[in-house]
């Protein structure tokens, strides 16, 4: 089963019957969306079974997909749930992350990554960036197509979302655009020379002008970190991340631009 942010489990696909499912496990970790698609499974008791109330055709667990998703994606979740709690950033800062997406992180990997916040404060100015005015959204650190069922460009909304909370829309998009598209960091070796030396990838994604700038590329690297540490406590690796480390010395040390490669 797949792991949110926040500790929630998911899985989701399609049965015999055509109808499809999805079915949650972990208590008080999400928001139902009450679309009336769905019935919960009162037979089940380890889980939360969910099955549609109609045949239906979607895809579970697939990148990448349309942007056009995404857009309507929070056009939908904007509707179910106009009000919504600050981010715990908005509140206590961007410090306390690692431990919040990761809590059996290591001492010295949380160090790791608050040094790498304080790093992206003085490159990019972040924590001015985060506190910044802006217009504000429903956002989650799991945006992306992993979050839906996907439909050819139209998605399917499961009967539970990991809970959300408010936040710049901007950080909902390049959230959406890492879970959607980005990769690494891969290993420096023959078998990844196809990659020209760098050591992160973004698919076929094509950036507009609009983001090509260091404000834009601090929060990138902001999300990029927690990316893969919410990931890394999924796969329940060490407590110590090594792909989390190898990431923050390639841009800290190495002064690796991954963002960039897209300009």
């Amino acid at each position: 089963m797949l792991r949110f942010s926040n500790g929630l489990l998911m899985n989701g696909g399609v049965g015999i019957d055509g109808k499809g499912f999805f079915q949650f496990q972990g208590d008080n970790l999400s928001l139902v969306t009450n679309t009336g698609d769905w019935h919960l499974d009162e037979t089940i008791v380890s889980s939360r079974m969910w099955w549609q109330n109609f045949p239906a055709t979607f895809n579970t667990f697939k990148k990448p997909v349309s942007d056009a998703i995404y857009f309507k994606l929070i056009t939908k979740l904007n509707g179910i749930f106009p009000v919504l709690s600050p981010h715990p950033v908005l509140v206590h800062g961007a410090l306390d992350e690692a431990k919040r997406v990761f809590p059996g992180i290591s001492e010295e990997s949380n160090a790791l990554f608050k040094e790498f916040m304080h790093f992206l404060n003085y490159e990019f100015n972040l924590f001015e960036t985060l506190n910044e005015p802006a217009v504000m959204g429903s956002f989650s650190d799991d945006l992306g197509p992993f979050m839906i069922g996907v439909s050819g460009n139209d998605f399917v909304l499961p009967p539970e979302v990991p809970t959300l909370h408010s936040a710049p829309e901007i950080w909902g998009y390049l959230t959406w655009i890492i879970n959607n598209y980005f990769a690494g960091p891969y290993p420096n070796t023959p078998e990844f020379a196809k990659l020209n030396g760098k050591r992160f990838e973004w698919g076929n994604l094509e950036l507009s002008d609009s983001l090509k700038n260091e404000k834009i590329e601090g929060l990138v690297y902001f999300f990029i970190a927690k990316y893969i540490l919410i990931y890394e406590a999924w796969a329940n690796k060490s407590d110590s991340p090594l792909s989390f480390a190898i990431a923050v010395n390639l841009i800290q040390k190495n002064e690796e631009r991954p963002w960039r490669y897209l300009y």
